[in-house]
């Protein structure tokens, strides 16, 4: 029998040796089975990031998926006597395939959500980029925040594509728009995009974007409400 070779177990060919074959083709195929066999990966551990800090790789790791969101768009403020604010969009969602047996560890950077627009059509602020970067420093993945609307009662606005890095990439959710002043009853603030807040209701932490603010008398505006911050997941493979 000849050398094998083979990256993966279907490279394996099970009659080898052959019972002609000298002990030291047995020795090599033993050799190759190891080889195949550490190249097998399997989810071991999971590591989840609500707040900035380092990512490292436990023993044994060899690739990670990493999944990033980036933070929601605050809302927009309600005017009065006119449209209430516009909701926040959310933030993307990126996911990047990685090899990394050659490397120990990474740094990890949670978008903070946008801040909600003042009152009087005040606009919200965008939401933070969620990044995970590898020495160097080199950004392997990134999902952009919510972004926030061009004027107070529309809502924000997602991000292309091509603004993330990825393998993957989803670009994020809408913010909804505000509605119009209604005289007899109280006009509610647009919700935000994803899982955001509604009407003045901030979005949970690690969600979509904030509610705009509403306008709900002739007399005032209301604030509109703060985005979620992002969040980051590292599923870890190895044996």
């Amino acid at each position: 029998m000849g050398l094998e070779t083979g990256t993966g177990i279907g490279d394996l060919v099970p009659t080898n040796p052959l019972s002609t074959d000298a002990v030291s083709a047995g020795d090599d195929h033993i050799r190759l089975i190891k080889t195949v066999m550490q190249s097998v990966t399997f989810l071991r551990s999971i590591q989840t990031f609500t707040a900035s800090g380092t990512w490292t790789r436990p023993a044994n790791v060899k690739r990670i998926l990493i999944y990033c969101l980036g933070a929601g768009g605050g809302g927009n403020g309600g005017k009065t006597s006119d449209y209430s604010g516009g909701g926040g969009s959310s933030g993307m969602i990126a996911m990047k395939w990685l090899d990394v047996s050659a490397i120990a560890s990474a740094t990890v950077a949670i978008g903070a959500g946008g801040t909600g627009g003042a009152i009087e059509g005040g606009l919200g602020a965008n939401g933070g980029a969620t990044v995970f970067s590898t020495p160097g420093p080199i950004n392997q993945c990134v999902a952009q925040g919510g972004i926030q609307a061009s004027t107070y009662e529309k809502g924000g606005i997602n991000h292309a594509l091509a603004a993330g890095i990825g393998d993957i990439i989803f670009s994020g959710s809408y913010g909804h728009f505000g509605l119009p002043f209604h005289a007899t009853r109280i006009t509610p603030g647009a919700q935000g995009g994803g899982a955001g807040g509604m009407s003045e209701t901030a979005a949970m932490v690690n969600s979509g974007g904030g509610g705009g603010g509403g306008s709900a008398a002739p007399t005032f505006g209301l604030v509109g409400a703060a985005g979620g911050s992002g969040y980051c997941v590292v599923l870890e493979y190895g044996w």
